[in-house]
């Protein structure tokens, strides 16, 4: 329903972040990435990539750059333990709100995982904005999603900077 509802597109975001009740136990890291894995299987036969927010793909265990990321795994093994079953064909959308300097790390822990992966800054600031289209260019990712949530009439001005700086 929900694709006849949002059009035509390539793309498909399925959502899955700030999991804050999901425990990564083996289990659990089966179940969702199977179920995830299907739903994404489901959108190919339909003509759609699955996006997924990345967040809880990571831990802040693997980070000592002086960055603030938004990461939700307890641990560096539980996020590599997910990363490991989850289907690479679906696109990973890193949204990094307080990264002020490049490199944003997550980006190439994605990519080097084997995602594509899209960035996404919000309107936190032009640090920020500039951290995370430096690493989009400089590790060619997919692409930037400039994410505005509940600032949209503030915001504006941030995404049309945001898209300044991809130029």
């Amino acid at each position: 329903e929900l694709i006849d509802l949002c059009g035509e597109s390539k793309y498909f975001r399925i959502g899955c972040d700030e999991a804050y009740g999901f425990t990564y136990t083996s289990q659990e890291i089966e179940q969702v990435t199977s179920f995830i894995n299907e739903i994404s299987l489901d959108l190919k036969s339909l003509g759609r990539e699955t996006v997924m927010w990345g967040d809880m793909l990571l831990s802040s265990q693997t980070y000592s750059d002086g960055n603030s990321y938004c990461v939700g795994a307890p641990t560096t093994e539980k996020a590599n333990e997910i990363i490991k079953n989850l289907d690479k064909n679906i696109i990973i959308a890193d949204w990094q709100y307080h990264a002020k300097s490049y490199p944003v790390a997550t980006a190439k822990t994605l990519l080097d995982a084997g995602f594509k992966v899209i960035i996404c800054p919000w309107d936190r600031g032009i640090n920020e904005m500039k951290a995370c289209v430096k690493t989009a260019k400089e590790l060619k990712l997919l692409g930037i999603m400039h994410t505005t949530w509940h600032t949209l009439t503030s915001g504006m001005p941030h995404v049309l900077r945001t898209a300044e700086l991809v130029s």
